[in-house]
């Protein structure tokens, strides 16, 4: 789960035209809802311990934070200026 998870963020954090190019990012609406599925995703998984994950605490953890931290970033930049937040709270 956590290799899949983890692909997965990194294809729709780099590759985001699903992001700035859609007709469902109003509040309440569908970006909105999956940005917060996928933050409460992250959540449960990373309550594991790295031995758990079955990841390298060293660089696996701190690589997949930063990622994390990163996509939390582009969600509430605004750069469209539409004034809507996409919550991502993925800390355990």
């Amino acid at each position: 789960m956590f290799d899949e998870l983890s692909m997965l963020t990194h294809a729709i954090h780099y590759n985001n035209m699903w992001f700035n190019d859609n007709e469902f990012w109003e509040e309440g609406d569908l970006v909105q809802s999956s940005c917060e599925k996928l933050a409460a995703a992250w959540k449960k998984l990373l309550a594991h311990t790295d031995e758990e994950l079955g990841i390298d605490p060293e660089f696996t953890r701190p690589g997949i934070e930063a990622l994390l931290e990163n996509f939390d970033e582009m969600l509430n930049d605004d750069p469209r200026g539409l004034g809507v937040k996409y919550p991502f709270q993925w800390r355990p």
